[in-house]
């Protein structure tokens, strides 16, 4: 008797643990009270999923994606006015052959345009060189293109602004560099404060960043538009093709004026690497939107750059001689032409 007392209380235990190791009913996990069993709050829900449904979300985060003309905003701004100081520089090295090198450097931009439509489509996540190299080369590699790259921005974006102030002190002569402040002329101050609100203008955002790289790409594209139209109203097209065995005049073409020539005139288009950085930030699709982007670069760069290099390199000569003006070398081209328009009229 004992023993079956034993057994049929073991039973009840072993039972009884087995009853509570069963789960609970999933209806019954997670009720609220004073809310009746069933009553699931569904009425409620709509409103709550209308404040996070999937389509605003995603129409909110589309409005800080860039389109295909930001996009080339911020290439243009970065490589389309780099025209502003490159024939001066390429005139002391190469002299007349300035305009022929620039000529000849667009043929690169133009082939790399297919690689980096292709390296914003495969890398979303952005980085560019550094993560191409990374991925196809080595860690090691990708940093060393990172530090290249880094350089060539900090490079880039002094130049443009000294040259930027530059150009503007024509018009105020107060910033210009020969007044001096601690030491520094004015124009070197007023370049580091610009580098400075630059490097808070990228760090606020790629939006707004983009925002006003597209003012300042907008002013530059017509800028060098009415300078082009304003040289070709007083030039005929006779002239303009006399202009390139003057170009060829004067000088051989060695190895070294090749190497010297193509190294100061890539500089011209130095910025195409942008396009690559803006990739995370892209709209959808990015290989549409990259390609739209970079056809408007090379239209827009390829219409002004190398025209505006020859004709103000071969028609003001003097000017690109000096020192001094041949940092200024386009305002005098559109100046000099201008001045004589309305002398003229």
């Amino acid at each position: 008797m004992l023993a079956m007392r034993s057994q049929i209380t073991s039973c009840f235990v072993l039972d009884a643990e087995r009853k509570k190791s069963v789960p609970q009913p999933i209806q019954n996990r997670g009720e609220i009270p004073g809310r009746k069993r069933g009553d699931t709050g569904m009425q409620q829900q709509p409103t709550t999923q209308a404040a996070v449904s999937p389509a605003q979300s995603g129409e909110q985060h589309a409005k800080h994606k860039l389109g295909p003309f930001l996009c080339w905003a911020v290439v243009f701004a970065d490589i389309g006015t780099s025209i502003y100081y490159v024939p001066g520089i390429l005139y002391a090295t190469v002299g007349n052959l300035a305009g022929f090198f620039v000529f000849l450097t667009m043929i690169v931009p133009i082939l790399l345009t297919f690689k980096y439509v292709e390296v914003t489509y495969r890398f979303p996540q952005g980085g560019g060189v550094v993560t191409v190299a990374a991925r196809a080369l080595n860690s090691w590699f990708g940093a060393l293109g990172g530090m290249f790259i880094l350089v060539d921005y900090f490079l880039t974006a002094a130049i443009s602004s000294l040259s930027g102030i530059l150009y503007l002190s024509v018009v105020l002569p107060a910033i210009g560099p020969q007044r001096a402040f601690l030491g520094l002329s004015i124009t070197l101050w007023i370049t580091l404060v610009i580098l400075i609100l630059l490097g808070i203008l990228n760090w606020v955002g790629v939006s707004e960043s983009a925002k006003v790289s597209m003012v300042g790409a907008i002013i530059a594209f017509f800028s060098d538009i009415a300078i082009l139209v304003t040289v070709f109203a007083h030039i005929s097209f006779p002239q303009f093709l006399a202009l390139f065995p003057k170009m060829f005049s004067g000088r051989t073409l060695t190895p070294v004026t090749v190497l010297v020539g193509f190294a100061g005139s890539f500089l011209a288009f130095s910025g195409l690497e942008s396009i690559s950085q803006l990739s995370p930030v892209m709209k959808l699709p990015r290989r549409l939107v990259g390609k739209m982007a970079l056809f408007l670069v090379i239209l827009t760069v390829g219409l002004t750059s190398p025209l505006l290099t020859m004709l103000s390199t071969l028609l003001l000569p003097k000017e690109a001689a000096d020192p001094v003006l041949s940092s200024q070398l386009i305002s005098l081209l559109g100046g000099h032409w201008a001045s004589l328009f309305w002398c003229l009229s």
